[in-house]
Formats: structure tokens, C-alpha cells, sequence
């Protein structure tokens, strides 16, 4: 089982000064994290550790290592470790530590948060923006002349594609049942649909309203015609069409 001190990881280099708390299990210490960032440090050195190697937890690469906070987590540790009452401590040495955390600032706190400034920030995002273009895509809905919402250049409405996609079909399956709908399409609609289900629900509800109170309207503008009536009228073209003499 390596002592804590002898954990010597190259982007965070520590010694026996830089070991706060040492129990034989359990360890912490505090040290510069990649050269520049001011962090603290944890490992169980418990020699069972490490999948029973004897390495302890963290390894990595069949080396020992150590697991470096987040600057919050790191200052609440200090801060622990003072009012803990354990063998070898050395108040000072915390105290200095918890002082050089607290005075680092919040954006260099760790290698979870390096130290990065405005311009800096700028500079990896246009780095990252040329590397993978970044870019919000047209929703590929349009409303038709009815007035219904059609998927990409298709004819496939909104209503159809939310029934199926709820009756268990998936994108490649709908596009293999609509040769007109485009795979990319369907997924940017469903994704839309799943991020605002309650805004899509809501118009295709209203959407089957207006339908049923057209279907209602039709059929009730449209002249009711009696059983009798039927029959009279059939037995009238029976007539104009029976042969000559009969």
C-alpha cells in the first residue's frame, strides 16, 4: 500500500508537507493542480482499495492517484479537517491552505473550473465554433393554405407524425412509411414536440376540435333525405332504365 506522499502524480506533485490528514485509510492533500491551479486532493489508501490491488482509490493506468475537488468541495474539506481533532494535524498548515483556496479566484479554483479569462473564454468558444459549426436549424414545419402544419417539404402533417410517433413507431419506420418525410426532419419535429408536448397537445386538441365542428357543420347544412324518399328515387331510375316494353 504506497503512503500518501508517495503518490506522486505529475500534475499534481506531492510530498509529505503537502499531506493534511493521514489516517492509514483515508488521505488528503493540498497542492497545485497542473502548474498553476491551487487544489485539494483525496485518496483511500486502504489496501484493499483499487479492485484489491493494493493501490488504493484512485489508480489509473495501474498507477495510484488522487482525486481532485471542485474549489467548493476543497474548502468545505479544509474546513472540516479544523474542526476535526486527529493525530499529527497541523492547524497552521490548513489554515494556510483553506486562506490560499479561498483567495484563489472562483474561475481558477480547479481543474474542474481552470483559470480562464473573458478573452480567453471568447477564444475557446471561436475555436470550438470553427472546429463544429454551431448553428440553431430552421424547424422544418410549415402551414399549408388549410392551414395545417406539414413536416419539412412533405405533406405529412404535424398530427399524423405525433400519432404515430405515440403509437410506438420510430423515426426510420415513418420515413420507410412516408417516402416524402426526410429522417432529419422527423427527429428535429419530435424533438421539438418533446420539449414543448404541452404547447403541441394543446393545438392538435383544438386542431380535432375544429375538424369535428366542421364535419358537425356539414352535416347539418346538407339535406336529410327520407328512407321513402330513397326508394322512390331508386325506383324511378329503375324505371328509366328497364328495356323498352317492359
Amino acid at each position: 500500500m504506497p503512503e500518501p506522499q508517495d503518490v506522486n502524480h505529475r500534475r499534481f506533485p506531492v510530498g509529505l508537507s503537502h499531506v493534511l490528514f493521514n489516517d492509514g485509510q483515508s488521505a488528503i492533500a493540498f497542492s497545485v493542480w497542473d502548474g498553476h491551479t491551487k487544489a485539494v486532493g483525496t485518496r483511500w489508501n486502504y489496501a484493499q482499495g483499487g479492485g484489491g490491488t493494493g493501490m488504493g482509490f484512485p489508480n489509473s493506468h495501474s498507477r495510484p492517484t488522487w482525486l481532485i475537488l471542485p474549489r467548493p468541495a476543497g474548502v468545505a474539506i479544509l474546513k472540516g479537517l479544523l474542526e476535526m481533532d486527529y493525530p499529527g494535524k497541523d492547524e497552521g498548515r490548513i489554515r494556510a491552505a483553506l486562506r490560499e483556496l479561498e483567495e484563489t479566484p472562483p474561475s481558477g479554483a480547479s481543474p474542474h473550473d481552470a483559470p480562464c479569462g473573458t478573452d480567453e473564454r471568447a477564444a475557446v468558444t471561436e475555436r470550438a465554433t470553427e472546429a463544429l459549426p454551431l448553428r440553431a436549424d430552421t424547424l422544418p414545419l410549415r402551414p399549408d393554405e388549410g392551414g395545417a402544419v406539414r413536416v419539412g417539404t412533405s405533406r405529412v402533417s404535424l398530427d399524423l407524425l405525433v400519432e404515430q410517433y405515440e403509437n410506438g413507431m420510430t423515426p426510420e419506420e415513418m420515413v420507410r412509411a412516408y417516402d416524402t418525410l426526410a429522417l432529419a426532419d422527423v427527429y428535429a419535429v419530435l424533438a421539438h414536440y418533446l420539449r414543448h408536448r404541452d404547447e403541441v397537445t394543446a393545438y392538435l386538441k383544438r386542431r380535432q376540435e375544429e375538424a369535428e365542428a366542421l364535419r358537425a357543420k356539414i352535416e347539418a347544412e346538407r339535406p336529410r333525405v327520407s328512407r321513402d324518399e330513397l326508394l322512390a328515387r331508386r325506383g324511378a331510375r329503375e324505371t328509366d332504365n328497364a328495356p323498352v316494353g317492359q
